[in-house]
């Protein structure tokens, strides 16, 4: 089963797709400029016999409005607070098939788009 985090902040949204891996750690970082708050945040995670769990780290978690540290099950709701007293939100997803997690583009302030099989093009294609 792959697991998918989708973080959302007041003006950013990124999908991170958590490794195949079991009993390991891993972390996933939320970027300063990206999310638009005052520093990177490292959200340190582990799985442990196929169960991903949040650990400790210089950030708060919350559910359900009360401090988490804990598994992470399909469809939580959980919200970060950092050092700085940001609040980003997480929502987990569980799926069965390989899934893709591909990055979003804020396109508005583009003029033009190239889209083609050329390398020169903004989007690449075979």
């Amino acid at each position: 089963m792959n697991v998918i985090i989708s973080v959302y902040s007041q003006d950013a949204f990124k999908e991170y797709l958590l490794p195949s891996l079991n009993n390991a750690d891993y972390a996933i970082v939320l970027e300063k400029d990206y999310f638009k708050i005052k520093s990177d945040v490292m959200i340190k995670l582990e799985v442990l016999d196929g169960r991903w769990r949040i650990k400790n780290g210089s950030y708060t978690i919350k559910k359900e409005n009360r401090n988490y540290t804990g598994a992470l099950w399909n469809d939580d709701v959980l919200e970060i607070q950092t050092n700085h007293n940001e609040i980003v939100s997480m929502i987990v997803n569980e799926v069965f098939s390989v899934f893709h997690s591909y990055e979003k583009y804020n396109i508005r302030n583009v003029d033009s788009i190239y889209i083609g099989n050329t390398p020169s093009n903004d989007i690449v294609f075979n």
